[in-house]
């Protein structure tokens, strides 16, 4: 037996020597086949063997990808690394540094730091844009939608709003902007070539040629700050800079402050060479890079498309007059990162810049032109992210704390690399390694990262031989789950080995699947649960059943998440136009109106506020499911436009304006908020049973035989407990004021004055006040007929029989029918926070935006205060426009010429047309709605000049209201005094102007925050 044994093992070792043979031969065969011209393009991994290899493609790729972008077009391309100044391929070199040029907006970044750095705004700031800048002898216009929200810093750079930076020009003086510049090396030679332009940068000279516009009020602004305006905007022959100037100094800007020399060389042995190190602050740059970010998802930059891309891109654009002549200058300069989701980026992980200039063009056809040279750097660097190894049965060992899957977990996944086009076969664990690499690398907490882990596998075996058909369990794409192949870990290797790109450590990563290691989410009868997982739900998880049209189990009805709402994606804002919009909704039968688009209403909200159905006007009506509106339009105009559906929708002009919160579909662990409650000390066991409750986590064998049904009697005794999460909501025990307060009409935007003709076309009347029945409608009812008495007694539908509380006596229990036939008079919709009561005559698209504004007010008001780590409990609001001027006053007791009270939780307001005929809908909306939200805060121990004020510059009115101040200025107790009994509509504007003015103070001094806890302090 032992020599047979011996010649069996003599004959298997000659079978694979011949069988190696053998392949060699069929190998070198092959080779000699191929022509020696196509050598180049083997797939090369960008590993350090052969990076000057892989570089050195790379380079070549580029410079070709630029050549053809620009083409026949008048300019340069610049492409650098931004991490040591070698430039990788350059298109007209005498353009991109013999040649200095008015940077136009491209320079609003560097006013936004230099502000930052004087304390004139921080991340609070707010702005309201009238839409155009007027100085002393020039004025300009913003070319961003009308009617936005007031801007923080990094959206003024990403809408890149004249009339924010013009202002903060006016306000930074002579020579702080010219400062920061040089800082960076603008205007002065970078050192690339003997013959290049050294440019221009210097403190503004005001001259003796402006000539005041007419109109401008000379006493407010001067030559000096004309002229600083100017410089602000990028609009000065002061400013003049090559674009390799402008190109190395944003790279600085975004890469932490290192500003390199740049130099053309290869990369062989390339050694930096960094001028100077300058300092910014990383909230300072942060904000700068959120607006570049911005620029590119809604900003200047949108139409380019480049967030399309499977890159984090930030960007700036400009336009800009040339030193002599009458044509634009177009300016792009983008910045390419691994993808992140939240586009946060360490600025060690900032790798590609490009600089494109465009005669006779503006900064967006700047943009476009960029786009093919990042889509040709995304795709070398795709496929050199193929020759990453992955974690397999042969490389792991538990010793060296790397994953395996113990003998009790036979499980094998087989996953579809769609890139690659190839098929590997994984164990469970190390498939569970390769999605956390997808979708967990930017987070840092531990216990976050569990949950992640055991949503994850819990996915993987509920829905096991998801793509059987097609010979394998899952494809690598968010069909199934985001799947990136797992590096090797090697013996030796450092503890804290970090992922190629810099997010984070592997060894986080592995900790946290190995520390969970077989533990699955089961529902109250042992089964595997759909255990979804998103980026940020935006403030309450969906419900599948409204969301998708299913069944929804318990566990996935939605939760309210308060903890996700401070998130990178608690808001989003997306402009699309009427012509993008329209074109995308033909794409799909379901939401084909024909060639005209009117209008986009949600015509139904689900519980947890995400638009259920979405009414479409046009040639032809439609109505569709707001999950399947944003997939259409996702896949037409960019999956990171609409990044969920929890928006409202209103049109400006020929744009359609989407205020969201959240990002994907919401269902089940919320990443963000899970985070969130990780850092505050909550288990990976209570952070899933917040997102998926009634289910618990189970460590226990999963078989293959019945992934459903998986899990038994005995097994079910080895489930761990977990307690009911207590999220300690914070109960208001404010008392409710007893008065109303009133609020007048805000001024009208332009010249217009206000007068008694507007407010009120005849003389008011009393009227007779209404009984009407009180709603007890549920929040989840989202129309309802609401009958109540009016001036004429036949139009009664009900008769009160029983009186149910004496304090308030026009509230019955009980109606009985009359018998009479009418038409409804009031009608009213709600959502989770606000009811809304309104004239049946109102267009109901009308009385939709209303609540949408509201929605959306209440999450900026909720999110500045949780910015100054304050909490705020709002209740339910009940919303009613008036009839008539004569009704609101005979229900309020206030004077014709107020446009709102508000009393509790209660606001009435004068007629819908009334207000919209005075262009004060919107304004006085969130003023009303800011007094709520301060009141809260304060529990109404707030001094009135400061709720006023606050409450005018949360809403956006300072800008209109602050012309109506005396010269002479109060203290704050005759202000308190004479806020209490104004004597007329004119002097409740002045006494309003003044305490706008006292905050408006006290936030550029001291920041918004301080205001926030002051309030809440007084309520102690």
């Amino acid at each position: 037996m032992r020599l047979a044994r011996v010649a069996i093992n003599q004959m298997d070792r000659a079978a694979r020597e011949h069988a190696l043979l053998l392949s060699c031969a069929c190998f070198a065969i092959l080779l000699c086949s191929f022509p020696a011209t196509q050598s180049r393009w083997v797939s090369i991994g960008l590993t350090d063997d052969n990076s000057s290899r892989d570089e050195t493609r790379l380079d070549a790729v580029l410079q070709q990808a630029a050549t053809a972008a620009l083409s026949d077009r008048e300019g340069t391309i610049i492409i650098m690394d931004a991490r040591t100044g070698r430039v990788r391929a350059l298109v007209n070199p005498d353009g991109a540094y013999r040649q200095a040029l008015m940077p136009g907006s491209a320079m609003k970044p560097f006013t936004a730091l230099a502000a930052l750095r004087a304390g004139l705004i921080d991340e609070n700031s707010r702005t309201v844009c009238p839409g155009r800048f007027t100085g002393f002898g020039f004025s300009l216009p913003c070319v961003h939608a009308d009617h936005l929200p007031p801007f923080t810093p990094a959206q003024a750079i990403a809408y890149s709003c004249n009339y924010y930076f013009a202002s903060l020009g006016q306000r930074l003086g002579r020579d702080k902007l010219i400062d920061t510049a040089r800082q960076f090396g603008l205007g002065q030679p970078t050192g690339i070539s003997d013959q290049e332009a050294a440019g221009i940068m210097r403190p503004c000279d005001t001259g003796n040629g402006a000539r005041l516009l007419r109109g401008v009020e000379a006493n407010h602004v001067s030559e000096q700050a004309d002229c600083n305006a100017r410089e602000a905007v990028g609009e000065s022959n002061n400013l003049q800079v090559t674009p390799i100037q402008l190109l190395t100094a944003y790279a600085a800007l975004v890469n932490g402050g290192h500003l390199y020399q740049p130099r053309i060389a290869a990369p062989t042995d390339f050694q930096p060479v960094e001028r100077s190190q300058i300092p910014i602050a990383n909230q300072q740059r942060a904000i700068i890079t959120e607006g570049m970010a911005g620029a590119v998802r809604y900003g200047t930059a949108r139409s380019a498309k480049l967030d399309a891309l499977p890159l984090t891109i930030l960007g700036k654009t400009g336009t800009a007059m040339p030193a002599k002549g009458f044509r634009t200058n177009g300016w792009f300069i983008g910045f390419a990162a691994p993808f992140q989701s939240n586009r946060e980026l360490d600025p060690s992980q900032i790798d590609l810049a490009v600089l494109v200039l465009i005669s006779r063009a503006h900064g967006s056809e700047a943009a476009t032109i960029a786009k093919p040279i990042f889509e040709a750097y995304a795709n070398e660097v795709s496929r050199g992210g193929t020759e990453t190894q992955s974690i397999s049965r042969s490389d792991v060992d538990v010793n060296d704390g790397k994953l395996t899957s113990p003998a009790r977990f036979p499980v094998s996944i087989k996953v579809h690399l769609v890139h690659d086009n190839i098929t590997e076969e994984l164990l469970l664990e190390d498939y569970v390694l390769g999605v956390m690499r997808a979708e967990g690398t930017m987070e840092t907490e531990p216990e976050a990262l569990k949950a992640l882990a055991i949503a994850i596998r819990t996915f993987a075996l509920k829905n096991i031989g998801r793509h059987s058909k097609d010979g394998y369990d899952f494809c690598s794409t968010t069909h199934c789950q985001r799947f990136v192949r797992s590096p090797r870990v090697s013996k030796g290797s450092d503890g804290d080995q970090a992922l190629p790109d810099g997010r984070a450590s592997d060894t986080k990563l592995i900790a946290a699947v190995h520390s969970s290691e077989g533990q699955v989410l089961l529902d109250s009868q042992g089964q595997l649960i759909d255990a979804y997982f998103g980026a940020s739900c935006g403030g309450h998880t969906a419900d599948v059943g409204t969301l998708w049209g299913t069944t929804p189990p318990e566990y996935l009805r939605g939760v309210r998440d308060e903890y996700c709402l401070s998130g990178p994606h608690a808001t989003w804002t997306d402009t699309i136009t009427r012509a993008n919009l329209l074109r995308a909704l033909q794409s799909d039968s379901r939401t084909d109106v024909g060639n005209r688009l009117d209008q986009v209403v949600i015509s139904k909200r689900d519980d947890t506020g995400r638009a259920e159905f979405i009414s479409l006007e046009g040639e032809h009506h439609k109505t569709v499911r707001g999950w399947d509106f944003k997939i259409i339009v996702g896949r037409v105009i960019g999956w990171n436009v609409l990044k969920s559906s929890r928006f409202d929708v209103s049109r400006s002009g020929l744009n359609f304006i989407f205020h969201g919160s959240g990002f994907g579909h919401g269902l089940g662990l919320c990443q963000e908020g899970a985070h969130v409650l990780a850092a505050r000390g909550t288990s990976y066991q209570k952070i899933l049973e917040k997102y998926f409750p009634g289910t618990r986590v189970s460590p226990r064998t999963v078989s293959l035989a019945g992934p459903s049904r998986a899990g038994n009697r005995k097994e079910d005794q080895q489930f761990v407990e977990s307690a009911t999460i207590d999220l300690n909501a914070l109960q208001s025990s404010r008392k409710r004021q007893t008065e109303w307060r009133a609020d007048l009409i805000p001024p009208s935007s332009g010249r217009a004055k206000f007068t008694g003709l507007y407010a009120i076309p005849r003389s008011p009347q009393s009227g007779e006040k209404s009984i009407e029945p009180t709603s007890q409608m549920k929040p989840q009812l989202r129309r309802s007929a609401m009958f109540s008495k009016t001036r004429f007694a036949r139009h009664l539908h009900f008769a009160p029989t029983e009186l149910t509380n004496s304090s308030q006596p026009t509230s019955y229990k009980h109606f009985v029918p009359t018998g009479l036939r009418t038409k409804p008079r009031l009608i009213t919709i709600s959502s989770e926070h606000f009811r809304v009561t309104y004239p049946s005559d109102v267009d109901h698209r009308n009385a939709d935006q209303v609540l949408n504004t509201l929605e959306s007010a209440r999450g900026d008001y909720l999110r500045r205060a949780s910015s100054a780590s304050i909490a705020v409990d709002i209740p339910l609001l009940d919303i009613r426009f008036n009839e008539s001027t004569g009704d609101f006053t005979s229900r309020t007791g206030q004077p014709w010429w107020a446009a709102a009270a508000t009393k509790g939780n209660r606001i009435e307001l004068q007629p819908v047309l009334l207000l919209e005929r005075r262009g004060a809908l919107w304004m006085t909306l969130r003023h009303e709605l800011a007094h709520v939200v301060i009141d809260a805060v304060s529990r109404n121990r707030a001094p009135r000049w400061l709720a006023e004020g606050l409450a005018i510059y949360l809403a956006g009115e300072g800008q209109s209201m602050s012309h109506y101040a005396p010269k002479t200025r109060l203290n704050s107790d005759e202000l308190e005094r004479r806020l209490e009994r104004p004597t007329s509509q004119q002097d409740m504007r002045a006494l309003y102007a003044q305490a706008y003015l006292r905050v408006s103070e006290l936030v550029h001094s001291q920041g918004e925050a301080s205001l926030w806890k002051r309030l809440a302090s007084d309520n102690r």
